[in-house]
């Protein structure tokens, strides 16, 4: 397998990530609630058909496929728009729930406090009545009953306290929005207009950084290095001149060399691969060096995998070139070394 660097595995892991990310908040109702239907059962292969649309259409692209590479835009963009809206329709129905609980949980607590201000202003103007009815230093029948009211309003402000203060304050609706309302109050625009902007895209910004994060980084990690053919160096040979008998004959072969003859006819023209002419060259030259016998032009053309008209063609460039000498004899042409010295 072809191993991944750190970046590669920090995008694989990032793409995998953004991926579930996408699912989960596709799936937050169902997996909250336990009420599973069609349509969230489909969703991750949704999301996964998405997500291979966008890498295919850049494969098709590279090999210059255009129409499906169009075929893999079109769905790309489809399961882009359902999974977003789809996104957007979780995103807009979670925050009109909470909108709805803030918005309940504030009604409460203007509710409670307004009871609260009221029932202090029943102590008050009981304990005022309890005064008036005071005759001397003398309280009254009436001026006792203002005083028991007002005994009992007493309590019940203070169980009233008791829930005001466990509710707490007011909270804004939306606090992302008010923020940006109070900034946007800072700068000279419409804190309003600001808040219904945040409203509007604040829903669309998570599905679609997730679901491009998870293209653009699975299809950076899993990516791999587009291969480059190197061309072949030419098969290099030296041989010694004539003046130099002494010196060994040496060859510096770049292009392959077929495996010398042996074992199964049949399997090895199966598994022969082509030679070139500088590897036939080089091949000869490795063996005139060796002083091993030259085998027939026949065997040499399929020790080089190649037809008998073109080892033909070579072997005569050779003789030519006096690396080698060709005689008749039968039905064959053997192949020996020429005489040495210096090749043109």
């Amino acid at each position: 397998m072809k191993p991944y660097h750190n970046g590669r595995a920090l995008a694989i892991a990032a793409g995998s990530a953004a991926t579930l990310g996408a699912c989960g908040l596709l799936l937050a109702g169902p997996i909250t609630t336990g009420h599973w239907s069609l349509d969230h059962a489909l969703t991750p292969l949704i999301v996964g058909l998405t997500l291979a649309g966008g890498h295919l259409a850049t494969t098709a692209l590279r090999s210059r496929k255009p129409l499906a590479a169009v075929g893999f835009v079109v769905t790309f963009l489809i399961g882009t728009a359902v999974t977003v809206l789809n996104g957007v329709g979780r995103q807009a129905e979670t925050a009109e729930t909470r909108v709805a609980e803030v918005a309940k949980a504030n009604a409460a607590i203007v509710d409670k406090q307004a009871e609260l201000a009221k029932a202090r202003q029943r102590f008050e103007q009981a304990n005022q009545m309890a005064e008036r009815e005071m005759t001397g230093q003398r309280c009254g029948n009436r001026c006792t009953d203002w005083k028991t009211r007002a005994t009992e309003v007493a309590s019940h402000i203070a169980i009233l306290e008791v829930q005001v203060a466990k509710l707490g304050a007011v909270k804004p609706v939306n606090p992302k929005a008010a923020k940006v309302g109070e900034l946007a109050v800072v700068f000279g625009g419409d804190p309003a207009k600001a808040q219904s902007a945040v409203g509007l895209v604040e829903p669309l910004l998570v599905p679609f950084l997730l679901e491009w994060m998870a293209i653009v980084a699975l299809g950076y990690g899993f990516a791999g290095n587009r291969r480059r053919d190197m061309p072949a160096a030419p098969a290099a040979a030296t041989v010694a001149s004539a003046e130099t008998p002494a010196a060994p004959v040496t060859a510096t072969v770049s292009a392959p060399v077929p495996p010398p003859l042996g074992g199964n006819r049949r399997r090895r023209l199966r598994t022969r691969k082509v030679a070139t002419r500088a590897a036939a060259e080089a091949d000869v030259i490795r063996l005139v060096a060796r002083g091993e016998r030259l085998p027939s032009q026949e065997t040499l053309a399929q020790r080089w995998g190649v037809h008998k008209g073109t080892a033909s063609k070579w072997l005569a460039d050779f003789e030519r070139r006096g690396l080698v000498t060709r005689v008749v004899a039968g039905r064959v042409k053997q192949v020996a070394a020429a005489p040495l010295r210096a090749v043109a």
